[in-house]
This record gives C-alpha cells, sequence and structure tokens, in this order.
C-alpha cells in the first residue's frame, strides 16, 4: 500500500498537554508526531461521529456488571432490537450506503474504537466468517449473537449463523 501523503500543520498547545502528551509518547515508545496522529485518527474515524450517537464510556467491569445483572429473557429481546437498527443507522451515517464492505467498516470502527472485543474476519468468495472474542462471559457472547445476526439482516439484508462461545462468537453469512 502506497503511503498516505502528509501535511505539514502547526499546533499552540499549553505546557501541560504537551508535557502529558510527550509522557504518554515516551510511555507506548513513540515520536510524539505518531501520538498526535492516532489522537487525531481517532477523533476523524470515531469520537466526532459516536458523540452524535450518544456513546457513553463506562469501565469493563462496569459493563460486565450491567450485563449480568440483566434478566436473560430481556437480554435476548434487547439485541435484536438493538442490532437491527443502531448498526444500520451507524453504517449509513458513517459510509452513506449499505452492504457487506460498509458493515466490515462498521464493525472495524466499532471493536477498535467501542473496544467490543478484538474481530477477525476471513473471507472465501461472497462467504465471510467473523470472529469476535471478549472477555466479558456467556451472557455477553448471547448479547453479541443476538445483536450482529439483527446486524448482518439488517445492513446487508442477508441471514447470519452465529456460534457461541463463553467469550467469543463465529459469525457467518453470504452475500450469494
Amino acid at each position: 500500500m502506497a503511503a498516505k501523503k502528509t501535511v505539514f500543520r502547526s499546533l499552540r498547545l499549553t505546557e501541560e498537554l504537551d508535557s502529558t502528551i510527550q509522557r504518554e509518547a515516551n510511555a507506548r515508545g513513540l515520536p510524539v508526531n505518531s501520538l498526535v496522529s492516532q489522537i487525531l485518527t481517532k477523533y476523524a474515524d470515531w469520537d466526532r461521529h459516536a458523540e452524535k450517537f450518544g456513546f457513553v464510556m463506562i469501565t469493563r467491569d462496569g459493563f460486565r456488571s450491567l450485563i449480568e445483572a440483566i434478566p436473560d429473557e430481556r437480554l435476548a429481546k434487547v439485541g435484536p432490537e438493538l442490532g437491527s437498527t443502531n448498526p444500520r443507522e451507524m453504517t449509513l451515517f458513517w459510509f452513506k450506503r449499505l452492504g457487506a464492505q460498509p458493515f466490515l467498516q462498521y464493525l472495524a470502527l466499532y471493536c477498535r474504537y467501542g473496544r467490543i472485543g478484538e474481530y477477525e474476519v476471513e473471507t472465501d468468495d461472497h462467504t465471510y466468517t467473523i470472529t469476535i472474542h471478549h472477555e466479558l462471559g456467556a451472557k455477553y457472547s448471547n448479547y453479541l449473537a443476538d445483536f450482529f445476526s439483527a446486524a448482518v439482516r439488517s445492513v446487508i439484508n442477508v441471514p447470519a449463523t452465529v456460534e457461541r462461545g463463553r467469550n467469543a462468537i463465529v459469525l457467518r453469512f453470504s452475500t450469494r
């Protein structure tokens, strides 16, 4: 892949902000410029849109506690409800079209910045296998399975099959 063209940009920062960014860049083993670029990329790819959709931040432990507190019957309804609306709306908002590729772009952003889990995609012509791994337990796997099954129907307009594990799901669908 060819390197993207860059532009020079000068910024004014407070001394405290500059010091914080320099310390963080050193801790990550990155040049300051790379860290600032990562921060701005996250803003451009995720934060500016996520704010419009009302995303909230919560600790992983807090989220796990909330998921565990929801009765199974209610969770089984929430996953398909949210999966049939939110991914479709977000995909249209972010990418202005529906289909397999915009869905995969949505999934990449949602996993990377929404931190729902780590994912891998395998494709064989028009058949997709998506594995999502997380550390939040079986109830969250059930929620994700229902959510993404509904999302595939809503965004790509095809059925999906899902295998559920304690800390992972495997989602399969074909666009043929």
